[in-house]
């Protein structure tokens, strides 16, 4: 096959056209916003879809301190903690991170990057994160007659 003239005017045509719609979306804040979040949905989607058994080792490690519960209370709140951490972790910061960015390598990376840390500004800015999209607010989420969030009472483990 050979690259011939209609080709090179298909090419422009189409280049011509993704200019105009990239101009008119960046001219029109709600095309533009709408297509950005439909964009991340997608992507928050696809990643859910690649990883099924992304929510297994929380699943497990709950289930394995249910077991313990009775019989060895401090191991089965150990196991607790770390299946909230590992949820919050896996399940949901890394899909919304993963979302955020165009290619998937580029993700992995960062997403690996940022949810291994353990700064805390890092850490209250993706609990944020979190509220914004999927409004569970952590800071404020709390057990039925305790005055203090949970988060907060988490915090001295951090």
């Amino acid at each position: 096959m050979s690259y011939d003239p209609s080709d090179a005017a298909y090419d422009q045509f189409v280049d011509e056209l993704y200019e105009e719609f990239r101009d008119s979306a960046l001219e029109d804040d709600q095309l533009y916003n709408r297509v950005v979040e439909d964009f991340k949905e997608s992507r928050l989607r696809d990643y859910y879809i690649d990883h099924p058994l992304v929510a297994k080792a929380a699943q497990d490690a709950l289930a394995e301190a249910q077991e313990l519960r009775g019989g060895h209370p401090r191991t089965a709140l150990v196991l607790a903690v770390i299946a909230a951490e590992v949820c919050l972790r896996d399940a949901l910061l890394a899909p919304i991170l993963h979302g955020s960015f165009h290619t998937g390598s580029t993700a992995d990376l960062v997403v690996k990057l940022v949810v291994a840390g353990k700064d805390e500004k890092l850490i209250n800015a993706l609990v944020r994160v979190l509220a914004a999209h999927t409004r569970i607010d952590l800071r404020q989420f709390g057990r039925s007659g305790s005055g203090k969030a949970l988060w907060k009472k988490c915090g001295r483990f951090r």
